[in-house]
């Protein structure tokens, strides 16, 4: 600092001047910089769009091979093993999932043709006879993990089937005006 101390931030202001040429032209860099700065953030983005496809494709997958958990209640196996034999899951949203899914499957039930609600009736009574067969494994071994596994699952697929049975029906209604 050679300047005296004693002048004003404006004065030394004003001795500066007012224009400076750069020793080097600079645009050529500043063009490169900008050319490679948009072609990272295209790249960027592309990363990220096809990142944020890749994961709505796997939520896709996940929802086509998982839809039991969107329709009804899980039933749960420890609950449904602590019922009498004939009982099912006493959870008071499965009981009114089951009762509402009854309902509308037995009014959707009799839209099907005849032979069609045979066939309808006659799963159903698969389903039901399966899950007769393991709740009597069960009283006869009542610890195994197993079979309370399988009797949830089979109040699960009785329920799933009740469901599938209405919207199906629901949308043949849709195509085809009764």
């Amino acid at each position: 600092m050679s300047e005296k101390p004693n002048l004003s931030l404006d004065a030394r202001l004003a001795r500066l001047p007012r224009e400076m040429a750069p020793q080097r032209d600079l645009w050529p860099e500043i063009e490169v910089r900008l050319t490679h700065g948009a072609r990272n953030q295209r790249r960027r983005h592309f990363a990220l769009g096809l990142a944020a496809g890749l994961a709505a494709m796997a939520l896709a997958l996940l929802a086509a091979f998982h839809p039991r958990a969107v329709l009804a209640p899980r039933a749960d196996p420890t609950l449904i093993a602590q019922t009498p034999a004939s009982a099912g899951p006493r959870d008071a949203a499965f009981v009114r999932t089951q009762a509402a899914l009854e309902q509308s499957f037995t009014v959707d039930l009799h839209r099907l043709p005849p032979q069609t609600q045979t066939r309808v009736l006659q799963d159903l009574e698969i389903i039901r006879n399966a899950r007769a067969d393991i709740r009597s494994a069960l009283d006869a071994n009542p610890q195994d993990p197993l079979l309370h596994e399988l009797l949830a699952d089979t109040w699960q697929q009785e329920i799933d089937f009740y469901t599938n049975v209405t919207s199906t029906t629901d949308s043949a209604r849709m195509r085809w005006p009764l």
